[in-house]
């Protein structure tokens, strides 16, 4: 008998795997919601400064995909104006990049880059006093040591450690909650 597997299809792909939201529920020395905004920022700040030798290379290698994506529209659109670009190309280009802008890399700042590979954040002000959640969600879940990222880690180590490492980012506590989607 054939054993029941579960496949997700996830925009081109298949896979086994399942997706999950990472979401720290952190209690804070503010209730307002822009001056936690100013402090999680902060947070990010030293831990890219932090981990600059790490992060460097992956702006590095972002960059550059940056780059060749960049240049292959370019070449791409420049194939459809001159109507030589062919069929699988054209679909291509309809399904995914005709109503994205072209922006050339060069203009593109580190900064912003390093906000693309931390990964986008959802953040929100809970009804309890002083309570916000920092949400990252991931459609790949396989290894929770790997999956990670690891500015949560470091978020949560620093707390262990002790209140005075996080304090200075106006944090009181960090609680990680993993929300896994296993359909």
């Amino acid at each position: 008998m054939k054993e029941d597997t579960k496949l997700k299809f996830k925009v081109d792909f298949v896979t086994n795997s399942s997706s999950a939201s990472f979401i720290l529920h952190i209690e804070s020395t503010t209730n307002d919601y822009d001056d936690f905004i100013k402090s999680w920022e902060r947070y990010l700040e030293d831990f890219c400064h932090n981990y600059g030798w790490k992060i460097s290379e992956q702006v590095k290698k972002y960059r550059k995909e940056l780059e060749n994506s960049y240049n292959h529209d370019l070449e791409l659109r420049e194939r459809i104006n001159n109507k030589t670009a062919n069929e699988e190309d054209l679909k291509w280009y309809t399904l995914f990049r005709k109503h994205q802008e072209l922006k050339d890399p060069k203009l593109i700042s580190d900064k912003d880059i390093i906000k693309d590979i931390l990964g986008g954040m959802c953040i929100t002000k809970s009804d309890a006093e002083n309570m916000f959640s920092v949400e990252y969600s991931t459609s790949m879940f396989n290894n929770i040591c790997e999956d990670i990222p690891d500015w949560i880690l470091e978020l949560i180590v620093l707390n262990n450690m002790g209140a005075v490492n996080v304090l200075k980012y106006g944090i009181k506590s960090v609680h990680l909650e993993i929300d896994e989607d296993n359909n």
